[in-house]
């Protein structure tokens, strides 16, 4: 085999991929009271311009996608040993998304997961306090994600 030749000139480029999505939101909550069944009270920190989502009424708004959806909250509670938090997609709990700890009273905990959720028309979602009897927020965050 005889030696290797000269690099030839560079081809044309390729036809232009598909856009890729960069749409993201994330909504704050910081120190609250929060009764059993209601939602976290979030406000918008954070968004890429342009963006299709929006906050209000302590929810993040979506139009139909697939979406990586990350909750957070930081709680305690004076009354109950069990902490309980869960999204909820148009008000309604998802019991499959409900994360739940064992906690001393009034001991503060961290609860948080991240999962991916499709979503056929424009959606709200929520964190709702689920824990039989009130809990203190002390910060809590739902970031939202659009994959396609």
């Amino acid at each position: 085999t005889g030696a290797t030749g000269a690099t030839g000139a560079t081809g044309p480029a390729g036809p232009q991929g598909e856009r890729g999505y960069n749409d993201g939101i994330y909504a704050y909550g910081g120190v609250s009271a929060v009764s059993n069944g209601e939602n976290v009270p979030l406000t918008l920190s954070q968004s890429t311009t342009p963006t299709v989502m929006s906050v209000s009424d302590n929810a993040v708004s979506v139009p139909a996608g697939t979406y990586l959806v990350s909750y957070t909250v930081n709680t305690s509670s004076d009354t109950s040993n069990i902490l309980r938090v869960a999204l909820a997609v148009n008000g309604s709990v998802l019991q499959t998304e409900e994360i739940l700890v064992s906690a001393g009273n009034g001991e503060l905990e961290t609860l948080s997961k991240t999962i991916i959720l499709t979503v056929g028309d424009t959606t709200t979602l929520s964190i709702v306090n689920t824990t039989e009897g009130e809990i203190s927020v002390t910060n809590a965050g739902l970031a939202v994600v659009k994959l396609q």
